[in-house]
């Protein structure tokens, strides 16, 4: 259960991931030859500030406790260089994110149970505030023959 479970957060990570902003370029801005051949851009440009982002996840502090929330963060972070996961885990993680999402300071992956007291997930998708990600549960996962729902 615990693999399963790791496997469908990296998914939705890096859904989230890639679902994040993408670099826009306006047509027309570059001007042709400005560069200068043989001279390299250094290093810490701003082209690099922006490869760098954060994935902000709340999760409930739970079943697994923090420490499987943690050694998922770190995998992911491995896996995808210049990507910082910020995790906020709380047992009353309803009352820790209310104030965030009526302030539209909301994270990218929230993991809160249903059935609480809260009610927080129900009301989130009754509202059709939260994306359905269903789909993720018949990719496959890389290396191990099976689906994410396996």
């Amino acid at each position: 259960m615990k693999k399963i479970l790791s496997l469908l957060m990296m998914s939705v990570m890096a859904l989230s991931i890639a679902a994040c902003g993408q670099k826009t370029e306006t047509p027309g801005t570059e001007t042709p030859g400005t560069e200068t051949p043989g001279v390299e851009t250094p290093s810490g440009t701003e082209d690099e500030e922006e490869e760098k982002r954060t994935l902000k996840v709340a999760g409930l502090d739970g079943g697994y406790g923090t420490e499987h929330w943690k050694a998922v963060a770190e995998k992911f972070e491995d896996n995808n260089p210049g990507v910082t996961v910020e995790l906020t885990l709380e047992k009353n993680i309803e009352d820790v994110l209310r104030p965030q999402i009526q302030a539209m300071n909301v994270p990218d992956i929230m993991y809160v149970s249903v059935g609480r007291e809260g009610m927080m997930t129900e009301t989130l998708i009754k509202e059709k505030a939260v994306m359905d990600i269903t789909d993720l549960l018949s990719m496959e996962v890389p290396g191990e023959g099976v689906t994410v729902g396996e």
